[in-house]
């Protein structure tokens, strides 16, 4: 959220191995154990109205299932979209 409001960059990418203050949707909070997994986040801006932002999720979901090479689980996790 902070990198979205201070104006980066379309296409930024964080990534980390640990996430201890995570907003999910409906507002829940959410972390992650340390080194239990790889947690990216991709700024995006769309043109898109907010009603239809929760296909981005299923989108990315989806991609990053076709895109899987062998990982066991793989988790959307939470998604904020304003």
């Amino acid at each position: 959220m902070e990198l979205g409001s201070a104006g980066e960059p379309e296409g930024a990418v964080v990534l980390a191995e640990e996430q201890t203050a995570g907003r999910g949707r409906a507002g829940r909070s959410w972390h992650s154990e340390r080194c239990t997994g790889i947690y990216v986040t991709l700024l995006l801006r769309p043109k898109i109205s907010p009603v239809e932002a929760p296909l981005l999720t299923m989108m990315a979901g989806l991609s990053a299932r076709r895109g899987d090479s062998g990982a066991d689980h793989i988790d959307r996790g939470p998604q904020v979209a304003e």
